[in-house]
């Protein structure tokens, strides 16, 4: 599942018993000819469900700003799940 928010993207995806969150920036570079744009993975982490429910918003790669997104997109992903 992603979410995007400007130039942020979060994806949450589940591989077996664990859970994979990434947060990825959009970056642009000038070049000659115009802008060049490229993904930068800033945080990538595979977390079990416990881990998932109590993510450390202040470690490498992740902003207290994250914390509204990311438990939206954690909330949203069980509902599908559930289903």
């Amino acid at each position: 599942m992603r979410k995007n928010k400007g130039d942020v993207t979060y994806f949450l995806e589940k591989e077996g018993d664990n859970y994979r969150l990434t947060k990825r920036i959009k970056a642009r570079t000038n070049v000659k000819i115009g802008n060049k744009t490229t993904k930068i993975t800033l945080y990538d982490a595979v977390l079990n469900e416990n881990e998932l429910q109590h993510i450390d918003f202040t470690c490498a790669g992740l902003r207290k700003d994250d914390e509204t997104p990311v438990k939206n997109l954690i909330k949203e992903f069980m509902l599908n799940e559930t289903r």
